[in-house]
């Protein structure tokens, strides 16, 4: 370019033309995203067309040399314009804009398991209402369980979180934006399993807890604050599969840009103390049972043939009835008290059954007369 363009000029120049990075770069690219339509504004602008038409009318003239030179539309004058009345709106309506794209490209959870006390609160001060099972979460809600109660909640990809009793959980981000997704959640108190499925490098699922960061990606594995009831509000993780990146942090900003520990497969790990560091173990047969949902299977004797149970008593302890139709025509009335990758643990009036998930072509609810 010659010297009868500005500074100005040749670096808007460079950043439209050349791919420069420079101050004007993410001006350029806010612009791009504006006329290709990727960002929904409110407020009435100019389209792509009319900009130019109407700098199509500009003459632009600069002194060199005693020459004047003309600077069509699809050069450097109109574009400057342009950044210059448009970089003020976005300046003025960035943060509103912000809003609108995350609205756009926001996530719910889906309640697919409740039973007994759990309520779901849009703050720490709402009384809370006992979510049904399709209820959707958003960004802030609350979800807490009571001594015995129990809730799964499904996420984009199919992926679960069955947040355990005496546990309190928010959702903190559920975006999807550019193809990528960003799914975490913060365990307060208590313990959650999580059964979530492979996903792209992009994809980020966490459980913030208020010391560390549980990253992971297709695994499963438990998570617990506050194991041992201490002052100290300690985390333990245990991996059945997969693996679990830990990065501590403060006020939920990492403090690190690497995993402070992996916590590979058949492996746990707990913090000595609040944000101390982590000592690592086999994982236990409990911890284990616990992941699979062997536990509250165990603890209804579910190997037993023999029961006391009719439809009504079922849709009394856990407020609804479900049935289940299989390939080949049969069908399975209870309630999907667990589930994994691989099947349905389902309590029937004859006991707990397990149901091949592959098997399972319509899942409906039976209403009681």
């Amino acid at each position: 370019m010659g010297e009868e363009y500005s500074d100005y000029e040749k670096k808007v120049h460079d950043a439209i033309f050349e791919n420069s990075q420079n101050e004007y770069s993410d001006e350029i690219k806010k612009l791009n995203r504006l006329f290709a339509n990727e960002i929904k504004i409110s407020s009435k602008l100019k389209s792509k067309d009319e900009f130019i038409e109407e700098f199509d009318k500009v003459k632009i003239f600069k002194k060199s040399n005693t020459k004047v030179i003309y600077m069509n539309k699809v050069l450097i004058g109109a574009a400057a314009a342009v950044i210059l009345l448009v970089g003020g709106y976005f300046g003025f309506a960035s943060s509103k804009q912000e809003v609108q794209v995350s609205n756009q490209n926001e996530l719910k959870a889906k309640v697919v398991f409740v039973i007994g006390d759990v309520k779901v609160k849009n703050n720490l001060n709402d009384a809370g209402t006992k979510p049904e099972v399709g209820v959707l979460l958003s960004k802030n809600q609350i979800l807490i369980t009571g001594e015995k109660g129990t809730a799964d909640l499904q996420f984009s990809n199919n992926s679960t979180l069955r947040i355990r009793p005496n546990s309190e959980i928010s959702i903190k981000n559920l975006l999807e934006q550019d193809g990528k997704l960003t799914e975490e959640v913060n365990l307060k108190k208590g313990s959650a399993i999580a059964n979530i499925n492979k996903q792209k490098q992009t994809d980020n699922f966490n459980i913030v807890t208020p010391t560390v960061i549980a990253g992971v990606r297709g695994t499963r594995f438990l998570i617990i604050v506050d194991p041992d009831k201490n002052k100290d509000e300690v985390t333990k993780v245990s991996v059945l599969d997969g693996s679990v990146g830990i990065t501590k942090h403060k006020d939920e900003v990492p403090l690190s840009t690497e995993p402070i520990v992996i916590i590979d497969g058949k492996e746990s790990a707990q913090e000595i103390s609040r944000g101390g560091d982590f000592k690592k173990s086999s994982l236990t047969t409990p911890d284990k049972d616990i992941i699979e949902g062997k536990d509250s299977i165990d603890s209804e004797d579910s190997n037993s043939s023999l029961s006391n149970e009719t439809e009504g008593s079922l849709f009394k302890k856990y407020g609804r009835l479900e049935i289940l139709s299989l390939d080949g025509g049969a069908k399975i009335t209870g309630v999907i008290t667990s589930m994994n990758d691989a099947e349905f643990t389902v309590h029937t009036v004859k006991g707990f059954v397990k149901v091949d998930r592959k098997k399972v072509i319509s899942h409906d609810s039976k209403q009681l007369k």
